[in-house]
C-alpha cells in the first residue's frame, strides 16, 4: 500500500514522464493522465448516477481519448504558441461567450466560457460529443453555450466563435 508521500511521488513521476511507448507515439504522461481521469469519471458515474461503466474496452477508450488530446489539443497549442491573442471585453451590461471545439477523426469535443464585461468568469462548459462532422460540432458548441447563458439568466450575449460557416448559417434569413 502507498503512503501519502509515496503516492504523490508516483503520481508526479507518471504525470511528468516524457516516455513515448512502442504502441503509439503519445507521451506516457498524456496516457496516464487520461486513464486516471476516465477511471475517476467512470467511478463517479457508477457511484453517483448509478450508471455502471458501459465501456466495452477501457484500454481502447483511454488510448483513443489520449490520442485525441495529443493530436488535437497539443498540436493546436503548438500552432498557436507564437500567436498573441488578447480577449476583448464586451460593452458594459453585456456578457461574452467564447466557445470552441475540435474534431479529430471520429471524435469531437466542445467547450466555452461565459465572462462579464470586466472579464470575470461566470460559468463554463465542456462536452465530449462523440462522432460528428465539424459543422455539427460548431453548432453544438454555440447551442450549448447559449443554453448555459440562459440557465444563469444572461440575456445580452456577445458570441465569439471561429466558424464563419456556423455564424453565417445562424445569421442567414433563409434559416430563421
Amino acid at each position: 500500500m502507498f503512503s501519502s508521500t509515496e503516492f504523490q511521488i508516483w503520481l508526479k513521476e507518471n504525470l511528468n514522464s516524457s516516455y513515448k511507448g512502442n504502441v503509439s507515439m503519445i507521451e506516457w504522461s498524456v496516457i496516464f493522465g487520461t486513464a486516471v481521469w476516465l477511471i475517476w469519471r467512470w467511478r463517479n458515474e457508477t457511484v453517483f448516477h448509478e450508471e455502471p461503466n458501459q465501456c466495452v474496452d477501457p484500454v481502447k477508450s483511454i488510448l483513443a481519448m489520449a490520442g485525441e488530446f495529443h493530436h488535437v489539443i497539443l498540436a493546436r497549442i503548438s500552432k498557436e504558441a507564437n500567436m498573441t491573442k488578447v480577449w476583448q471585453r464586451p460593452d458594459e451590461g453585456w456578457t461574452k461567450l467564447n466557445a470552441d471545439g475540435a474534431v479529430a477523426g471520429s471524435c469531437a469535443a466542445a467547450g466555452g466560457v461565459l465572462r462579464d464585461h470586466e472579464g470575470r468568469w461566470i460559468r463554463g462548459f465542456h462536452q465530449f460529443l462523440g462522432t460528428c462532422p465539424p459543422l455539427d460540432e460548431e453548432l453544438a458548441e454555440i447551442s450549448m453555450g447559449l443554453h448555459m447563458a440562459w440557465q444563469v439568466d444572461v440575456k445580452r450575449v456577445e458570441l465569439q466563435v471561429d466558424s464563419l460557416e456556423a455564424v453565417s448559417l445562424i445569421s442567414s434569413r433563409e434559416h430563421g
